[in-house]
């Protein structure tokens, strides 16, 4: 768990709900959307051995009411201060993980950032950096 100076714990936080709503969509076809916003652990991908937690997961139960299931979307939420090769480490780790759609999220003004960090690092499995602005304190998405 990364240590977030507060107000963008805030930030990461409302920008994990945001997203998450964003998916609304999906459960009215029996997907699950799960969270694992400020270090919880909610809903996990990878394996029970080494479980990893991204901030977004939109899932398959495996059957009715089942809390495991396949995921088909995970979206990790980077904020000013965690757009850095130390998080990139971990963007590898998902992108290694074969999930048909992993978006990042970062702030807009840090896309080209996280999109030179990605080349540099020749991170692989990353579907798409998506940038996002807090405005009159509303998260708001790229096109």
């Amino acid at each position: 768990m990364r240590n977030r100076r507060g107000d963008n714990q805030s930030e990461h936080d409302a920008v994990v709900s945001a997203s998450a709503r964003t998916y609304s969509g999906w459960t009215n076809k029996g997907f699950k959307v799960s969270v694992n916003p400020n270090g919880q652990k909610n809903q996990f991908v990878g394996t029970s051995e080494s479980p990893l937690y991204p901030d977004v997961v939109v899932w398959e139960p495996q059957s009715s009411g089942s809390s495991s299931g396949k995921a088909h979307i995970i979206e990790e939420i980077e904020t000013d201060d965690s757009v850095n090769e130390q998080e990139a480490a971990q963007w590898s780790d998902y992108g290694s993980l074969g999930i048909s759609t992993f978006n990042l999220v970062v702030p807009a003004s840090r896309k080209n950032d996280a999109l030179e960090i990605i080349r540099r690092k020749a991170i692989s499995g990353i579907t798409r950096v998506q940038g996002y602005y807090v405005r009159n304190g509303r998260v708001e998405f790229e096109l």
